[in-house]
């Protein structure tokens, strides 16, 4: 089981849509659970079983596809010994 943690702004309609949209992605993926959880004002920040994916680079949001492919990514990387 992963487990991905995304930290959004709780008042920003544009990063909750992105949110959305992300959580929608893996939504019938059984090996996945996504959470989200409040974060600060502006905060858009992903961890995947601990390790932190850039959400946004230069306060620009990152396309969802491009989220979705680093997840996965993290998700099927070996583990570190």
């Amino acid at each position: 089981m992963t487990y991905v943690i995304i930290r959004r702004c709780p008042v920003c309609p544009t990063i909750n849509e992105h949110v959305e949209r992300l959580f929608t992605a893996f939504k019938k993926d059984r090996h996945v659970l996504v959470v989200r959880i409040d974060g600060s004002l502006d905060e858009f920040t992903i961890l995947v079983d601990g390790e932190q994916i850039p959400g946004m680079y230069d306060d620009c949001l990152r396309p969802v596809e491009d989220l979705v492919s680093d997840i996965r990514e993290v998700m099927h990387a070996p583990a570190a010994v």
